[in-house]
């Protein structure tokens, strides 16, 4: 038995035989206690992990340490003090035995087996990335683009891979294309690959575009048209048009271009032409004339409407105002006409009635006076327009064939509204026999219409013309 005495910086054991340590002896005699019971407790063998059976080609590297690990409880990791008997040929097929040795500090051994199996290669090459493969006439084609090669053994076979065959993007077609690669062990691998250089562009047609055109002109479908193919070339003999303009009659017309290269590639077009009718209806008659006052007029006498494309259309002119012959002076007719395309023709008309005739006496005659026997003639009569009114210039010649000596007399004018006007004249006399000229004026608004006019004495009083007037209208 022993008392463990504890003071600060000293440890004391007291044993039943009065034998005392100190702290550092106790130290000592505890390490080599323990040495001693390890060596006679340390019964685990070291643990060897990575060794197994392997199988591998000629041609192939080989670690026979590669993953192998030695793990004792005690030493810890002691890979390195691993040993290897046995031989192997890489080069040579065969089953090669390999002894797997270690011993911790313990002398506790382990030792494995390993089995290496050395076989010839006959695993080919594998090529991937050669699919077939539609592509575009007149694209770029790289045969090596997403071509990958691998081998069990051998790396970088890229550089190995052969291609023969040729791919022509410019012409269609289907193209063959071999991929041969052959690895270290003499493993060959050949693939087929079909490119197929389609057309797919379709043909290119220019100049159809909508038109608008005059009805009864001319209209060729064809021309200013091209139709043109990247690989065929001018299409235009096989360019097909469906669809009928008819020139002569206004409307809207569709026509179909259409036209199709080897490859099949189809171009279609819808083209509209509209036919209209600009021409407006001719209007023939409407020039202008000269009527006589008073006379009778129709508008319409002589006048036609011919169009292009409804024909005689006379019946569909409208006129605007209206022609009084009973007034002098120009007036206006404005003749209208549309033809069913909504094209019109105005046309004015100048229609211009002559002066009303002087036609309330007559020139040259003789003409006796009732009141005072005088004779008098009329030997002309001129009148002027003078805007509001017009003057009137009469000259004449008076003789006296009585026995008496007579007074001159005036003239007095009387209108169609039942109104008169006396005008002075000359009151010299007349002795028998004597004869005189004279000239007389006078003026009347245009808006009255003379109806005769009278020579005599008794001009103030009497209110309608007498019998023997000078002239009646």
């Amino acid at each position: 038995m022993a008392i463990i005495e504890i003071k600060t910086g000293v440890i004391t054991i007291k044993f039943n035989k009065f034998f005392i340590y100190s702290s550092t002896c106790l130290l000592a005699l505890s390490l080599s206690s323990q040495a001693a019971a390890a060596k006679t407790s340390d019964h685990q063998k070291p643990v060897v992990s990575g060794v197994n059976d392997k199988t591998i080609y000629i041609g192939q590297e080989f670690n026979p340490m590669s993953k192998v690990k030695a793990i004792d409880s005690n030493d810890g990791n002691i890979t390195n003090r691993i040993t290897i008997t046995g031989k192997y040929n890489l080069k040579k097929p065969g089953k090669y035995k390999l002894l797997y040795t270690v011993s911790d500090k313990a002398k506790n051994k382990s030792v494995l087996k390993r089995v290496l199996t050395v076989k010839k290669d006959t695993i080919k090459p594998k090529i991937s990335g050669t699919s077939n493969k539609n592509i575009s006439v007149g694209t770029s084609f790289n045969p090596l683009k997403g071509i990958i090669v691998t081998d069990n053994i051998d790396k970088n076979l890229i550089k190995n891979l052969e291609i023969s065959g040729k791919v022509i993007t410019k012409s269609p077609g289907k193209y063959k294309l071999y991929y041969s690669v052959k690895d270290s062990s003499g493993n060959n691998l050949t693939k087929l690959r079909i490119i197929n250089v389609k057309d797919i562009s379709k043909p290119v047609i220019k100049g159809v575009t909508n038109e608008t055109i005059e009805v009864g002109t001319t209209f060729d479908d064809l021309a200013n048209i091209s139709a043109i193919d990247d690989i065929d070339g001018d299409l235009i003999k096989q360019l097909k048009v469906t669809g009928v303009v008819n020139t002569t009659k206004p409307g809207r017309y569709t026509l179909v271009y259409s036209v199709a290269d080897k490859s099949g590639n189809v171009t279609s077009i819808n083209r509209t032409i509209r036919v209209v009718d600009k021409t407006p209806p001719a209007l023939k008659g409407t020039d202008d004339v000269k009527i006589e006052y008073g006379s009778k007029f129709d508008p319409f006498s002589n006048v036609t409407a011919l169009d292009n494309i409804d024909g005689d259309i006379t019946d569909s002119i409208e006129i605007k105002g209206s022609i009084d012959t009973s007034k002098e002076g120009t007036q206006t007719l404005t003749y209208t006409v549309s033809d069913s395309s909504g094209n019109s023709t105005t046309q004015k008309r100048t229609i211009l009635v002559n002066e009303a005739p002087l036609n309330f006496l007559n020139t040259n005659e003789d003409y006796v006076s009732p009141d005072n026997q005088l004779t008098v003639n009329m030997s002309s009569i001129i009148r002027n327009d003078e805007g509001g009114y017009y003057s009137y210039t009469i000259d004449y010649s008076i003789t006296n064939f009585t026995k008496d000596a007579i007074d001159e007399a005036s003239f007095k004018i009387f209108f169609d509204d039942g109104t008169s006007t006396p005008q002075f004249g000359f009151f010299n006399k007349l002795y028998p026999g004597d004869s005189t000229k004279r000239t007389y004026s006078f003026k009347v608004l245009k808006s009255q219409n003379v109806k005769c006019i009278e020579y005599g004495s008794d001009i103030f009083f009497n209110q309608k013309p007498k019998a023997y007037s000078l002239k009646w209208k």
